[in-house]
């Protein structure tokens, strides 16, 4: 009986705690608009200004994030 209590219990806060978690949507649109602040690379170059070379179809977005490898191992972009 005092198992089935415990896991009431261990359910209960876990349902809990996942109803008041919340998300946090990431997006950047290279204009100013986003929820993302800075951008850098790890053995790449970045620039978040870059003109869009393609702007056709539904990529109608004036800018766009552009990287180039430097030679290292990966070329890793993070925020």
């Amino acid at each position: 009986m005092a198992n089935r209590i415990i896991g009431f219990f261990i359910l209960y806060f876990g349902l809990v705690l996942a109803a008041n978690s919340q998300s946090i949507l990431l997006q950047d649109d290279f204009e100013g608009n986003g929820t993302i602040q800075s951008w850098f690379g790890d053995a790449c170059m970045i620039n978040t200004q870059f003109t869009n070379p393609f702007m056709q179809g539904i990529n109608n977005s004036s800018n766009v994030l552009y990287y180039k490898d430097t030679g290292g191992t990966f070329a890793k972009r993070s925020f």
